[in-house]
């Protein structure tokens, strides 16, 4: 269990610190092998179904927040790409959008 927590804080935290030479998109792939050392763990406790229900509502707890969060700044995001697209729509040929972004492009 150390180990899958710590490849995930190794593979997270120093990128973060350093350089993004890892994409944390990366580290994803290791949360069914840290399930399947979870489940295996949970299986040789004694009362393993007292500490499998306490570690999956510590889960969803845990996951509720940060689910919340993706889901209210995918609205922000979408409502603000909206906007701008509105805002394009009705420009004429000579307006001009002055904003503090270093290229002259819109990511679409």
């Amino acid at each position: 269990m150390i180990s899958v927590v710590g490849t995930m804080a190794v593979g997270i935290g120093i990128p973060a610190l350093l350089s993004p030479f890892v994409a944390t998109r990366y580290i994803y792939v290791l949360f069914p092998f840290a399930w399947l050392v979870y489940g295996i763990l949970l299986s040789n406790f004694r009362l393993n179904w007292i500490y499998t229900l306490v570690f999956v509502v510590w889960f969803v707890y845990s996951i509720i927040p940060s689910y919340k969060a993706t889901y209210y700044d995918d609205i922000e995001v979408s409502s603000r790409t909206g906007m701008v697209r509105d805002i394009v729509a009705g420009m004429g040929e000579n307006d001009l959008i002055v904003t503090d972004f270093t290229e002259p492009t819109m990511v679409e």
